[in-house]
């Protein structure tokens, strides 16, 4: 499933034993004490200052993040990546599940399955790989990994996508391509779903909110839902389905919102109940706050303001400032489910995010539901910064 190389030895200048031995699998460059001539994705033996060998991984040296260890010990196992790929397939048999209400999933979460930077999102019949950088693309074989997967699932299609447009196009890896649909249809939790693989946000779709939009489902029993970041309509669907006696949705994305429509005509959902607006959410805020219009439930969730660490005071004004603006709109006694997918903000500090925002909107709040993502987004306990997801429901008082 990767690409194999000989060894190279990089030597530590910092104590990590620790860190690696609980299950920490990056290396940063400050903590290297050898700047090695290796290529991308060459395989690495990380030894200790005393030149004990503590584990493996790969190497990019253009990253900060220079190591992702995949092997933690002194003895090499050829086979690790395909023994990690199965215990993964494994924790989805919920999935596979003739029975299974679901059947768009992650199957490979990097880290957080031990592949490091590897990620494969099944949609169907379709699976979708992705890698998190230059690494991990030197590194990984797609062609084997689609192959596996495609062997594994008896998939149609397993196409690799990379995660911007700059890096290149979407390729058909398994698959007959002249007769390959990016459009496919996914059912989760009972509700359907087309889904654009080829063009869609990151693989197609945001399976990490998929427990926190069943959970909304039942939350929004006759209430009016503004969904704002609608995207495709995930939440706004599942407040449908859960008896909501009206929905708007706002997204600055026209395809996007042309896809909510066609997901709520595809459940056989109230047209009349359903506002679907193309606009900038602040702008469409500062317009519902100036013509007094409120809802009953509010859901906010934005893309990531943080991509980078030295993005996080920045983004934590935006985060403020959007909530507190949402909060205006928030019926007396109503309810808001606040978001954030950054990694660069813990869960300590979204909490202090909406206490801020919270406190600025001269209001009080009461936490009825606090959650990530899925299971099968897993990460490691040494790892907390592969829980990225967070996603608050509030009861607003006062």
């Amino acid at each position: 499933m990767y690409r194999p190389s000989s060894f190279v030895n990089i030597r530590l200048k910092r104590d990590l034993a620790r860190s690696i031995k609980q299950g920490h699998p990056w290396i940063y460059k400050e903590s290297l004490a050898d700047t090695p001539s290796a290529s991308m994705g060459a395989n690495i033996r990380v030894l200790t200052k005393k030149k004990e060998t503590l584990g493996y991984g790969f190497y990019n040296p253009d990253s900060p993040l220079s190591i992702r260890m995949y092997a933690v010990g002194e003895h090499f196992k050829e086979n690790w990546a395909y023994e990690n790929a199965e215990k993964a397939l494994e924790l989805r048999k919920p999935f596979l599940v003739p029975e299974s209400p679901t059947n768009a999933f992650r199957l490979f979460n990097g880290e957080g399955d031990g592949l490091p930077g590897l990620v494969c999102d099944v949609y169907s019949t379709v699976g979708v790989i992705q890698v998190d950088g230059s690494g991990p693309a030197a590194f990984w074989d797609i062609y084997q990994v689609a192959e596996w997967v495609h062997q594994k699932l008896q998939l149609e299609y397993v196409i690799y996508k990379p995660r911007r447009s700059e890096e290149g196009e979407p390729q058909i890896i398994i698959g007959e391509k002249n007769q390959f649909n990016p459009e496919v249809k996914v059912v989760e939790n009972g509700a359907y779903f087309a889904v654009n693989v080829f063009e869609g946000q990151k693989t197609g779709f945001f399976l990490d909110q998929r427990d926190n939009r069943k959970f909304m489902e039942y939350f929004s029993s006759g209430k009016s839902v503004l969904n704002l970041f609608c995207y495709t309509g995930g939440f706004s669907v599942f407040a449908a389905y859960g008896g909501s006696s009206h929905v708007t949705s706002v997204d600055l994305s026209g395809p996007a919102i042309e896809y909510l429509n066609k997901n709520w005509s595809l459940n056989d959902l109230n047209p009349n109940a359903n506002e679907a607006i193309v606009s900038d959410v602040s702008q469409f805020l500062d317009e519902s706050i100036q013509s007094q219009r409120q809802w009953d439930l509010v859901i906010v969730d934005p893309p990531s303001y943080a991509h980078r660490s030295e993005d996080k005071e920045r983004a934590v004004q935006s985060y403020i400032q959007l909530f507190t603006k949402a909060l205006k709109v928030v019926s007396p006694s109503g309810y808001i489910a606040m978001s954030s997918c950054s990694s660069h903000i813990n869960s300590r500090e979204f909490t202090q995010v909406c206490q801020s925002a919270f406190s600025l909107a001269k209001k009080r709040a009461q936490i009825l539901y606090n959650k990530g993502q899925g299971f099968d987004h897993p990460y490691g306990l040494a790892m907390p910064e592969l829980k990225y997801l967070k996603f608050v429901l509030f009861r607003v008082q006062g």
